[in-house]
C-alpha cells in the first residue's frame, strides 16, 4: 500500500519528530478507502477578499487554488466539508460569503465561532457518524483557525495532514507561520501538498461501475 506520506515531506520531519519513527509511520500508511475527508476552513472575503482588509497576494492565490482544486477531490470520492466563521450560529449556504470557493451540493457545512471547526461537536458526530478517520485540511488562516482544527483533530485522534499549498495567512497571521508549523510538527500533522494527496487518491479510488445498457 502507497504512503500518502512519503516524500515530497523534507526529510527533517522523519529524522526530528518522533512521529515519524518507523513505527509511528506505519501508523499513517492508512487503508483509507471511504477514511478520508476534505475540511475546508474559512475560504471567507473576510479573511482572503483583499477588499475587505486582511486578504492579500497569498490569500488570493490561495483561494484561487482552492477553487480549481477541489473539484479533483471530489471526482476522487472525497467528501468536502465546509467550515465557516460566524458568530450567529448556522447558516443558509447563500448568505455565507465564500471567497472563490464555492461548496457544492453535496458539501456539508459547519459552522463556528471559535478558531477549532471542533468547537461545537457536531463536526465530530459527522466524523465518526461516517466513519472518517483521515482529515485532509486547507483554508484560512493557517498560523490560526487551521492549526487549532489540526492540533484538535489530533488530540482526538484523527490522522491529519495539511496542503500547504491550499493553506494561507492574511494579514493579521502573516507572521506566525513558522509558530504554526512547529507546533503541528510536534503533535503529528503530516505536510504535504494537494498534488501529492490527489495523486495516491486518484490511484485507490474505484469509479462505481456503469450500468451496461441492455
Amino acid at each position: 500500500m502507497d504512503n500518502i506520506f512519503e516524500p515530497p515531506l523534507p526529510e527533517r520531519y522523519r529524522k526530528t519528530h518522533k512521529f515519524f519513527e518507523p513505527e509511528n509511520l506505519e501508523k499513517l500508511i492508512i487503508k483509507y478507502e471511504g477514511e478520508a475527508v476534505l475540511l475546508v476552513v474559512d475560504a471567507q472575503k473576510e479573511f482572503a477578499d483583499p477588499w475587505y482588509g486582511r486578504g492579500n497576494k497569498e490569500t488570493v492565490e490561495v483561494a484561487e487554488r482552492l477553487q480549481s482544486i477541489i473539484p479533483q477531490f471530489r471526482r476522487a470520492g472525497v467528501p468536502v466539508y465546509a467550515i465557516y466563521y460566524s458568530t450567529s450560529g448556522e447558516k443558509d449556504l447563500h448568505t455565507i460569503d465564500f471567497f472563490k470557493f464555492h461548496p457544492a451540493p453535496e458539501d456539508k457545512l459547519f459552522a463556528k465561532s471559535t478558531n477549532s471547526a471542533f468547537e461545537s461537536g457536531r463536526l465530530k458526530g459527522e466524523l465518526e457518524k461516517e466513519k472518517r478517520k483521515l482529515l485532509l485540511v486547507c483554508g484560512f488562516n493557517e498560523a490560526a483557525c487551521v492549526k487549532e482544527t489540526v492540533l484538535s483533530a489530533r488530540k482526538l485522534g484523527y490522522d491529519v495532514c495539511v496542503m500547504e499549498d491550499l493553506a494561507g495567512n492574511d494579514n493579521y497571521c502573516i507572521n506566525s507561520r513558522m509558530v504554526m508549523s512547529k507546533l503541528m510538527d510536534e503533535k503529528g500533522a503530516a505536510v504535504t501538498t494537494s498534488d501529492h494527496v490527489l495523486k495516491f487518491l486518484r490511484k485507490h479510488h474505484h469509479q462505481p461501475h456503469e450500468p451496461r445498457a441492455s
